[in-house]
């Protein structure tokens, strides 16, 4: 949830990066204080963020600690690689500063997360599409048969497109399926059941008419 450019709050202290893409950061300065009063300052040229198991793992490239204690003494260290890890969970800031970024920024990421969401935005008005064509051949009823005989099967339609929707999701996040596959598989058996019913229903293609001879005069 770190927002370049400005001063991020931190436990005791505060968190300003320059800048910050596809988790590379650039001029990190982080600030904090301890319990005991002093004072801690570390600058860092580079650095990157990364997740972990039981949170995240943040690691800084050179850079330099100032240290004060409270007798006001200052002790400098310079290193090339400083690593820390952060055990928390996952936060649902993280999920909302996704869900404001733009499509165009999260298509030029290779993060399987900023893939997922920026196909999900797309795969939602897909959806929208694909469920209205349904809705024809499904809104059809035979005469002896009420109007809202199909009503179940619509809605059980609904539920398994939504829930395989998600679980295509999931499975590009968690890398098990690659980008360019994606969720656009998701869609393909709502297409073959709109094909099939439109087929079963509307005769699509259109079958021809057989003509009966004319009786002559």
């Amino acid at each position: 949830g770190l927002r370049p450019g400005e001063f991020n709050r931190i436990p005791g202290g505060v968190f300003f990066v320059e800048s910050l893409k596809d988790q590379q950061l650039q001029n990190a300065f982080i600030y904090t204080k301890a319990q005991d009063g002093s004072d801690s300052v570390q600058l860092a040229a580079t650095g990157q963020i990364t997740d972990t198991e039981h949170g995240y793992a943040l690691t800084l490239h050179d850079g330099t600690i100032y240290q004060t204690n409270v007798a006001g003494e200052v002790s400098r260290i310079h290193y090339q690689e400083y690593a820390v890890e952060i055990k928390a969970p996952k936060s649902r800031a993280m999920g909302k500063v996704i869900a404001a970024t733009p499509t165009l920024e999260l298509m030029n990421s290779s993060d399987l997360v900023h893939v997922a969401e920026w196909q999900w935005r797309f795969s939602v008005p897909i959806g929208c599409l694909l469920l209205t064509l349904l809705a024809f051949p499904l809104s059809h009823s035979a005469p002896r048969k009420g109007a809202f005989a199909k009503i179940g099967y619509a809605i059980l339609v609904y539920i398994l497109y939504s829930n395989l929707l998600s679980l295509a999701r999931g499975m590009l996040q968690s890398g098990k399926i690659d980008p360019w596959l994606g969720m656009w598989w998701a869609h393909l058996p709502i297409v073959i059941l709109i094909a099939v019913l439109c087929w079963r229903q509307y005769g699509w293609p259109s079958k021809p008419v057989p003509q009966t001879p004319e009786k002559g005069h």
